[in-house]
């Protein structure tokens, strides 16, 4: 008998997708639906000061200005009404209904936009202390099968050119550098910028990663890179950043659907339910299908076909129900494939267990803060249990008990 050992060398070999530069793109446009849904974090918004918008009539580019944030409205029409939205992990929202009429274009204002396509909140560019003094520009996605920003670098080089002149500008950051695949290095050298070479293999393109590999700052347990002034924005973003510094507005989102159907590019208006999209695709949903913002690795599940489209929604995958690998409620067996393939050398088969049974306090001592997020260890679990849902449900209590506590 060849007995296994419990450490190896050889992760499994996830690869990222990358495009042709050469390659042609077709992007196909989702008509403006009658009705459209912004999602607005509540803990930004005081008691109150949103309903008073109902009934009234908003313009295409309007500026609305709240106590501690504005947004911009991607379409004309009326509030028709506000209602509490509760997303991931219990993150509470206003979801703010338009009822769309044809559009009338306002002219953007001055100022750094609270939000554009790529980035729902640019804010921490501006107030975040100590301030971020080294901006990467992301040229590839973190997740797994989503090419958005790759396109983006590809189509809108020029502007993404003048986002980086307006960020140098606005937010006062000195060094920016971007993160490509190597299939665009040749493509991005031009920029003036350090280029960043990713390896085309998961999880590379994780911010953390960057940080810890290319940069050589390992990120602190419990902190974010914007604890060391390092900040990491999307080239859409950046793109959408160098067309509002022209006096021009960005308020479609690129999103690569992904189904049985086909890979597709979209552009969808901010607010646009994922009904509308599905319908002009051509996709089908059934009963028990699965509905994926973001990647397969760190993407979330959504359960509502009236979920609109935000800033950030990169992807979405759906996934056929008999596709799916249920998890499962088993203990762990203490197999060792997750403390194999985990890029940060988290002893996962010992937190999983504090965790399991809400420990999660105690979880601490066993690197729960140190987790970078990239999902390899419900991958490669053989019991089927969902490890990164119970990192993610363990951050997210160890949280609420700071925000009580304070």
């Amino acid at each position: 008998m060849i007995k296994r050992g419990f450490f190896k060398l050889r992760s499994p070999r996830l690869y990222y997708p990358t495009v042709d530069p050469e390659e042609d793109v077709s992007f196909i446009e989702i008509p403006v639906p009658e009705r459209i849904t912004l999602l607005l974090p509540q803990d930004k918004i005081p008691p109150g000061e949103l309903y008073a918008y109902i009934g009234k009539q908003i313009k295409t580019g309007e500026n609305i200005r709240l106590s501690n944030l504005s947004f911009i409205s991607p379409a004309t029409g009326k509030i028709s009404s506000i209602k509490e939205y509760i997303g991931y992990l219990g993150k509470k929202y206003y979801a703010v209904s338009v009822e769309t009429s044809e559009d009338e274009w306002v002219k953007p204002q001055d100022g750094f936009p609270f939000s554009v396509p790529g980035c729902k909140d640019l804010s921490i560019f501006l107030k975040f202390h100590p301030p971020i003094n080294h901006l990467v520009i992301m040229g590839m996605d973190s997740d797994l099968c989503i090419c958005t920003n790759q396109i983006i670098l590809k189509e809108k080089k020029e502007f993404i050119k003048k986002g980086i002149d307006y960020i140098h500008r606005e937010a006062k950051i000195g060094i920016i550098s971007i993160a490509v695949p190597p299939n665009l290095k040749s493509f991005v050298e031009d920029l003036d910028l350090d280029v960043y070479v990713l390896k085309p293999v998961y999880p590379n393109a994780i911010p953390k990663m960057i940080a810890k590999e290319i940069l050589k700052k390992a990120i602190p347990q419990g902190k974010e890179p914007e604890d060391l002034g390092i900040g990491f924005l999307s080239a859409e973003a950046v793109a959408n950043l160098g067309s509002f510094s022209e006096g021009d507005l960005v308020l479609e989102k690129l999103v690569n659907v992904i189904s049985q159907e086909g890979n597709f590019y979209v552009k969808a208006r901010i607010g646009t339910p994922i009904r509308a999209i599905f319908e002009k695709l051509g996709i089908s949903v059934s009963h028990r299908d699965r509905i994926i913002f973001g990647g397969p690795m760190r993407g979330k599940t959504v359960y509502s076909l009236d979920t609109p489209v935000d800033y950030d929604t990169d992807g979405i995958i759906i996934q056929k129900a008999e596709e799916i690998i249920p998890s499962s409620d088993t203990h762990c067996i203490n197999c060792g494939e997750c403390v194999k393939v985990c890029p940060v050398n988290v002893p996962v088969n010992m937190l999983v267990r504090f965790l399991e049974n809400s420990l999660f306090e105690e979880a601490i001592q066993y690197d729960l803060l140190s987790c970078i997020e990239c999902g390899l260890c419900s991958y490669v679990c053989i019991a089927r249990i969902p490890v990164f849902h119970y990192i993610m449900l363990g951050k997210n209590e160890l949280k609420k008990m700071e925000e009580k506590n304070v």
